[in-house]
């Protein structure tokens, strides 16, 4: 590497390491620093400051070692990270159990080819794909495609077949997830029915529209690559009131976490369409209100 290339991986390092809290990256990167420090990249600028970093946070807890200290040990799929990665990178069917689901009972045992391990918005997530005959590997059939909260895993993973199915069949799952999340908003995969539908082009895309207003207008306008489906119309109304229509097309299986986006701005915001979102929009709003009565409050 030269300095250059040098100082944008060592800043990468640095960010995913404090401020996604990798446990497996903070070793590596608290290692380099100590062998980097020092060196000096344009005369005056040591290797170790942080030029850049992404700095979202983990709402959990994500270092073994750091809930050791802490007191506040956690047994979690954090404590397995080596032997999932190994399982990853070579196709390998697994057992896991689920400690928890924020909104279904779903916990157990699942058997599963974990597909890959990433970092989105609060928490570290694990994508997989499940196994429905865990006996007989059938590579021409993809099964469902499940995204799961790493410390809403137990401490657990046991190997079921250890050679593993290999590469490519990792990515052929890990592609479609991809174009699953491509077409959707955040990263709910949906139920099987939802999913198998999608996948066949048999799934009907819900046509949804928003009306935004100031203050938030100018925000929502920045976002030309929010979505690749978005349609981000300005208008005014005769009073010369400025809004921002926020067209989009998305698979119902995607229709909560939007809602939950345009919430972030429900001061400024109301749907037009569908009505189904109409009435609901407009329920939130109403029950909000409701918990600022004067009755309530007391």
């Amino acid at each position: 590497m030269v300095i250059d290339e040098l100082k944008v991986a060592f800043n990468a390092l640095h960010s995913q390491a404090m401020y996604q809290g990798d446990p497996q990256i903070r070793k590596i990167y608290y290692t380099l620093e100590k062998r980097l420090r020092g060196l000096e990249l344009d005369g005056n600028t040591d290797i170790s400051y942080p030029v850049r970093a992404y700095m979202n946070r983990p709402i959990i807890q994500t270092d073994p070692e750091v809930m050791a200290e802490k007191g506040t040990t956690r047994h979690t799929l954090f404590h397995c990270l080596d032997r999932i990665e190994d399982a990853i990178a070579t196709g390998q069917l697994i057992e896991l159990y689920r400690l928890r689901e924020p909104y279904h009972n779903n916990i157990g045992y699942l058997q599963i080819y974990p597909l890959q391990l990433f970092y989105h918005d609060i928490a570290w997530y694990l994508l997989y794909e499940t196994a429905s005959n865990p006996n007989l590997y059938q590579p021409d059939e993809i099964q469902h495609l499940e995204v799961e909260r790493l410390d809403r895993l137990k401490n657990y993973c046991k190997i079921l077949h250890s050679p593993g199915r290999g590469q490519n069949a990792q990515f052929e799952s890990l592609k479609l997830a991809q174009k699953l999340f491509k077409t959707g908003w955040g990263i709910n995969l949906g139920t099987p029915e939802e999913q198998y539908n999608e996948r066949k082009n048999q799934e009907s895309f819900e046509r949804i529209t928003v009306r935004f207003f100031p203050p938030c207008t100018q925000f929502i306008r920045e976002g030309e690559c929010r979505h690749n489906n978005q349609k981000i119309t300005s208008k005014k109304y005769q009073d010369g009131q400025e809004y921002i229509d926020y067209s989009i097309k998305l698979p119902r299986r995607s229709l909560p976490e939007f809602c939950r986006w345009v919430y972030r701005h429900i001061g400024c915001s109301q749907f037009i369409s569908p009505p189904e979102l109409v009435e609901k929009h407009r329920n939130a709003i109403q029950a909000a209100a409701n918990r600022y009565s004067a009755k309530l409050c007391k």
